[in-house]
């Protein structure tokens, strides 16, 4: 991948657009479309200023590979997020690279009888639940849904407000919480207290 190619879908992935990675690195409009199409060279400062830009060190601007630790976080690299809600257990995939991410993977396991409440705060998210194992009640306004395992919902139009495992088996699954634009991960908070992150 070429440095220009690399540049664009770094940029992209950022939600940054031309102009605004122009203003914050103090380079015109134009140089960035040129780097984007490998029509002209940078400077280190220049290098620099953009991997600052982008939340990204500039070796994975230059680099031909960027790191796996961008693409694939590990089982055992999850982050236990702890809650107040008993029987609920929560997981969060940590990757790498730049903080304005707009998904969030959260991975679930409800005990028998145990509800996960108020996932996200943020009214105006969508989220989508895929269930792994076992049965669970979904509740988004005046809409109740019962899914199975293999079974995924999409809430657009009315907001996941529960989870429920009403069955003697463990429940568990994936959540994608797509967050506003322009919201990274600190300002991202899912509503259950995350006192402790192990």
């Amino acid at each position: 991948m070429s440095f220009g190619e690399r540049l664009r879908k770094l940029r992209t992935h950022s939600g940054m657009s031309v102009q605004e990675l122009a203003e914050q690195v103090g380079v015109s409009r134009t140089f960035i479309y040129q780097l984007q199409r490998d029509r002209v060279s940078l400077s280190f400062s220049t290098l620099k200023g953009i991997a600052r830009a982008l939340g990204v060190s500039t070796s994975v601007l230059v680099d031909n590979e960027i790191s796996s630790k961008w693409i694939l976080v590990h089982k055992d690299e999850r982050k236990t997020l702890m809650t107040d809600q008993e029987g609920v257990d929560l997981e969060l995939p940590l990757f790498r690279g730049p903080r304005s991410r707009q998904l969030m993977p959260l991975f679930f396991r409800l005990d028998p009888g145990a509800t996960l409440e108020n996932i996200f705060s943020q009214r105006d998210s969508e989220e989508l639940v895929l269930v792994h194992e076992g049965t669970l009640t979904a509740v988004a306004g005046e809409s109740t849904i019962h899914m199975a395992k293999g079974d995924t919902a999409y809430f657009l139009l009315e907001h996941l407000e529960t989870l429920s495992n009403h069955e003697r088996q463990p429940a568990s699954g994936l959540i994608l919480i797509s967050q506003p634009e322009q919201l990274d991960e600190t300002e991202a908070s899912v509503s259950m207290e995350r006192r402790d992150v192990k």
